[in-house]
């Protein structure tokens, strides 16, 4: 029987997967429960009718055919059958009804839900899907991976899983890098004489497996396993790590995964050493619905029979929608650990709990800190503290009809001491804000507020040089009204705005006595960030009291295809108040009448960026502060710059001391794969000298990834000397992503 493009419903349509490697499948649909069709019959879509296809097949063909003595339908020409959104494409579709086998022909496609296409010359298969076969198959996956069998067979084993047998079957992500026509040479592969997918167990194993690079053979296995895509997580070795250094000597390590449950598991390694006992080094993390922990850690015990550890956690659990609570520890057996042994080069280890809460207008928050000091610095106020309890609380209320809100700042902090000042100190803030526009487009800001101080300390060092233990306080009103005037010109493609601006603060009766110890106040750095701001310390320790007026100008220029430039000048002016030794020598502010601060930032094209930063003294002009940061050029190839010089006296009470650094990183997609970058950073200063260098080549394509990367550290610090580090990373796409380290040679 001949019918054009004849329609046919089958109720309870299998379907068979056939799958190589960790991503390769063949999908064939079944058919089960066929409606016979006598000759000449015509289905009820063929008459207009839309037939039922929930559970069904939809088969169109030239040519459809039931043989009641062989009961067997046949679909011939331009076959397609629909199941569930999977498509089989075939030349010739055979179903045998009572041996519920169906078998598929001439030109065999098949489309899976999720995009994967096979190729086939010939597909047969059992209706319940358990048992399947294929000659020549071959496979385009979604991520464009190809993968070819010369025979592939599925069969459920004694434990009623299904296993899918591919022989000769090879497999790549990558696209063919010849081009001499008709060659199929693609930068790796995988061949093998025997695949077995369990697809149950999610197993994957591979008998006389080779890989090859750019065609030839580098490497050989007679067995491997590994899980397939549907496992995400699996017990099992990692890839090893090495190092060498003068001071520890040759070491490699291949750590353990180990999957505990859905939700949690753990890695374990031991690294041992030619000049050095084994460092044993570990991870840990588990999640739930509301809550995740991180903890990670290493321990050593040296042949001088040292030993040495450290010790990270992090973790977070929600309350509920408002409220949640955590902790972040960070702890070393000794200043140089982590450094020595790679686990980090931090100046201080910071350890945290908190309970925090979140609203539309309001955060609060209760937390302890703990420090440890990394460096060499010796903090000179004592002992690092630890600072248990501090709690804090911020509302902002809404704008009222003109404008207008209200904030509320409330904090408490508990500083401890073994040695040194401690100290209590409850505070609170209360604030009022009115912006308004004027009538000609000039913009006022009024700032009121009042804030107090109460502290109970111990062993704090006064003016006179004595201890005191006891109570201490004050109140600090704050006014402060703000003008500026944005004057708009344009001309062609010029737009052009000038904007003085004007402030006037005082802050009268605020006092910053000996007998309050600076905690958090103790760095201060003037510049064109903080110019305008009405206490220019960083913290609640000390205030800036008296009555100032604060000026400066800024001056915004675009140009339709000139770019953009943003500039800034200003400076303070002190009428009364904060005593001169208040503010550190050297930061800008010691004198009534402050340095001049400013900043010039100019893009003139995508590929182009300049900032400069500025801090020059009052009477001569001199530079005292110097930053400037450029980047120039597009991706294929930029160089970054930047320079950064302090200028202080050599008795200047200043955190930052005298400073002279550059710092440039030259950074080139030299092609479509290949990448590199360089970079170093050099102290300018007298003794100075290299601080760091180091640079990458990398190259990535759509299979294949591989970086190289050398660094040079010159710092140095009791048992840490500085050292040249030389890692590499390599990625074979859709199988994995392998790093480690070649060595670190230390000099």
């Amino acid at each position: 029987m001949r019918q054009a493009r004849r329609l046919l419903t089958a109720r309870g349509l299998s379907y068979a997967s056939v799958v190589l490697g960790a991503v390769a499948g063949l999908s064939l649909p079944g058919l089960a429960g066929a409606t016979a069709l006598s000759s000449g019959s015509v289905p009820a879509a063929a008459a207009g009718e839309t037939p039922p296809t929930e559970g069904r097949a939809v088969i169109t063909a030239d040519e459809l055919s039931h043989d009641k003595n062989l009961d067997t339908v046949t679909a011939r020409g331009n076959v397609e059958v629909q199941y569930q959104g999977r498509i089989l494409l075939a030349d010739t579709v055979n179903y045998q009804v009572s041996a519920d086998r169906a078998s598929a022909t001439g030109n065999v496609t098949m489309t899976d839900l999720d995009g994967t296409t096979t190729f086939a010359d010939f597909a047969e298969l059992t209706g319940d899907m358990k048992e399947g076969f294929a000659r020549e198959v071959k496979i385009l996956l979604t991520d464009g991976s190809r993968a070819a069998a010369q025979k592939a067979t599925r069969k459920t084993n004694e434990k009623g899983n299904s296993v899918t047998t591919m022989e000769n079957a090879i497999y790549s992500p990558c696209d063919v890098c010849s081009t001499t026509p008709g060659s199929d040479t693609r930068i790796w592969q995988i061949k093998s004489s025997r695949v077995v997918h369990d697809q149950q167990a999610g197993e994957i194993t591979y008998n006389d497996m080779w890989f090859e690079l750019f065609g030839v053979p580098v490497a050989y296995t007679p067995y491997l396993s590994h899980p397939d895509p549907t496992v995400k997580r699996r017990s099992g070795f990692l890839p090893p790590l090495y190092r060498s250094n003068k001071q520890l000597g040759v070491g490699v390590s291949i750590p353990y995964y180990f999957v505990i449950d859905d939700r949690q598991d753990a890695t374990l390694a031991i690294m041992p050493s030619t000049s050095e006992n084994p460092v044993l080094s570990g991870q840990y993390r588990g999640v739930s619905e509301k809550a995740s922990i991180t903890m990670e850690g290493s321990i050593v015990q040296e042949k001088s029979d040292r030993i040495r550890n450290h010790f990270r956690s992090k973790a977070v659990a929600s309350l509920d929608d408002t409220f949640r609570v955590g902790a972040d520890v960070n702890l070393a057996s000794d200043r140089t650990y982590m450094r020595r042994y790679r686990f980090g080069n931090k100046t201080y280890l910071t350890s945290r709990g908190y309970l925090e809460g979140f609203s539309r207008r309001s955060y609060g928050a209760v937390e302890a800190l703990y420090f440890q000091n990394q460096s060499t610095l010796t903090p000179s106020r004592g002992d690092l503290p630890i600072a248990a309890p501090i709690a804090t609380w911020n509302y902002t209320s809404e704008p009222g009809a003109r404008g207008a809100y209200t904030t509320v700042d409330i904090t408490s902090a508990a500083v401890n001491r073994m040695s040194g000042a401690s100290s209590r100190r409850a505070s609170a803030r209360y604030g009022w804000h009115l912006p308004y526009i004027g009538p000609v487009g000039d913009v006022y800001r009024l700032d009121v507020g009042l804030s107090g101080d109460a502290y109970q300390v111990e062993d704090v060092k006064t003016r006179s040089g004595e201890l005191y233990s006891g109570a201490s306080g004050r109140m600090t009103p704050e006014l402060a009204l703000t003008w500026s005037l944005p004057l708009e010109r344009r001309s062609g493609r010029w737009s052009e705005v000038v904007r003085p601006i004007v402030q006037g603060v005082s802050t009268q009766g605020a006092r910053n006595p000996t007998k309050i110890p600076d905690e958090d106040s103790y760095a201060v750095e003037f510049d064109d960030t903080n110019l305008f701001s009405i206490n220019r310390y960083s913290g609640r320790d000390r205030v800036e009291s008296g009555t100032r007026v604060n000026y400066g100008v800024e001056y915004t220029a675009r140009h339709t295809w000139m770019g953009t430039v943003n500039s800034m000048v200003g400076q303070s002016y002190r009428l009364s108040g904060t005593e001169k030794s208040a503010f550190p020598v050297g930061s800008g502010l010691e004198r009534d009448l402050s340095d001049v601060v400013g900043r010039v930032m100019f893009q003139p094209h995508r590929n182009l960026d300049f900032v400069y930063r500025f801090r020059a003294d009052k009477d001569t002009m001199e530079l005292h502060r110097s930053e400037i940061g450029s980047r120039i050029g597009p991706r294929s190839f930029n160089v970054y710059t930047s320079y950064i010089e302090l200028d202080r006296q050599e008795d200047s009470s200043a955190v930052l001391k005298k400073r002279q650094e550059v710092t440039v990183a030259l950074r080139s997609q030299m092609s479509q794969y290949w990448s590199g970058s360089l970079s170093g950073r050099y102290d300018l200063a007298e003794n100075g000298g290299p601080i760091d260098i180091g640079g990458t080549v990398a190259y990535e394509d759509e299979c294949f990834g591989v970086s190289l990367f050398a660094n040079r550290s010159y710092t140095y610090d009791s048992d840490y000397e500085g050292s040249v580090n030389i890692g590499l990373r390599f990625a074979l796409k859709t199988l994995g992503d392998f790093s480690t380290s070649l060595g670190s040679m230390e000099f």
